[in-house]
């Protein structure tokens, strides 16, 4: 069954970019010499620029030969990422579902807008529709974010904006991910998915904890001290992951798993 989606306002139109690119913080524009957009300043006159964008009134004042630079709504590709770890399938509500959810979801807001967007799952195959991205399982293994970004890479033709879908539990971190895709001029924003499970545990007393990708097994006692030291960790982990994507500038959103995916992507919307 397809989740429902809203039906968004046709966006379309030259000039005109995705409100979702609008809307993440760290993306930015694709910026051409040519015509059309929004002159955002002047460069030296080089070899091969087209003499209709010549300042030639600042060439007459100052002696010296410009050409005008423009913003241009380019159109550039949005791939969505969904993460299929084992982890993902984990919590109160299956997270892996749930980014399926928003990522049709984020589709359909993108298509809305005449912007091409394609599906990379870290699963099985899928193509760009919504029926196919329905249809793809969890490939399963421990959270690999490098090995992830690596697959979006080999899979893209050119430079776009990574949306990625992910609880983010590597216990590698994001930065290798993060390097690579900067690398092959990827723009990187992530709908950081966290289950009030994962986040505010209430379980206590002598329990067996499972490794999710490991399968080993633990016998403990759980008592109120430990599960308060534990979302202390949690917490100021969430805490360092804001941090280091402020701080080169990803585009970061975080998301509970008991929201609505509609909620999210007008929260997305509405910051």
């Amino acid at each position: 069954m397809t989740p429902q989606t809203r039906p968004y306002a046709d966006c379309s139109g030259a000039g005109v970019l995705s409100p979702i690119r609008e809307a993440l913080p760290g993306i930015t524009r694709a910026r051409s010499l040519a015509g059309g957009g929004e002159m955002t300043g002047v460069r030296d006159y080089q070899p091969g620029d087209d003499f209709r964008y010549v300042d030639w009134y600042r060439c007459a004042r100052h002696d010296e030969l410009v050409s005008r630079r423009y913003e241009a709504a380019l159109p550039l590709p949005t791939y969505l990422l969904v993460d299929g770890s084992d982890s993902m399938s984990m919590g109160e509500g299956n997270k892996f579902a749930f980014a399926k959810r928003l990522a049709i979801e984020l589709r359909e807001l993108i298509v809305s807008c005449g912007d091409p967007v394609h599906v990379v799952a870290t699963s099985a195959a899928a193509s760009d529709t919504a029926g196919s991205l329905e249809s793809i399982a969890p490939r399963g293994g421990a959270t690999d974010l490098a090995a992830q970004s690596e697959s979006v890479t080999s899979a893209m033709v050119s430079p776009g904006v990574v949306v990625m879908i992910s609880d983010l539990l590597d216990p590698n971190g994001l930065a290798k991910c993060y390097e690579r895709l900067r690398k092959h001029g990827h723009q990187l924003f992530i709908f950081h998915l966290v289950d009030q499970a994962d986040a505010n545990p209430t379980f206590t007393g002598r329990i067996r904890l499972a490794g999710a990708t490991s399968k080993v097994t633990v016998d403990s006692e759980i008592d109120a001290d430990d599960l308060a030291d534990y979302c202390r960790r949690f917490g100021s982990w969430l805490e360092q992951t804001v941090r280091y994507c402020v701080e080169r500038n990803i585009g970061y959103l975080r998301t509970w798993t008991h929201e609505s995916t509609t909620t999210i992507v007008e929260r997305l919307l509405n910051r």
